[in-house]
């Protein structure tokens, strides 16, 4: 798992995402490409349009299979899943209906 680690991907950009599951490996000589992760998950407030929309299109374009968006906002996670030809042939929402907070010290 990558938290807030760049990954290299073949369309010449390098994300950050907030969460990547990635292949197991040594990472310290360069960063992780689309090849080595699994799936990528974004924590959404202010930046949601770009998530669902540029974010997306990039993942999607790079080949990354599951790209999840926690909207943190309308309680709900997006699902995207089996990229084919630039985009995610399969969208899910799922609203959740309980409360939780993370501690920040």
């Amino acid at each position: 798992m990558s938290e807030g680690k760049l990954i290299t991907l073949i369309n010449n950009s390098e994300p950050e995402p907030y969460i990547a599951i990635i292949r197991p490996g040594y990472y310290h000589e360069s960063h992780p490409n689309q090849d080595d992760v699994y799936l990528v998950i974004e924590f959404s407030n202010s930046s949601l349009a770009k998530d669902l929309n540029e974010k997306r299109l990039v993942y999607a374009s790079a080949g990354i299979q599951e790209y999840w968006v926690v909207n943190l906002r309308g309680r709900q996670f997006i699902v995207f899943r089996n990229s084919v030809d630039g985009n995610y042939q399969s969208e899910q929402n799922i609203n959740w209906r309980f409360n939780f907070s993370f501690g920040i010290s």
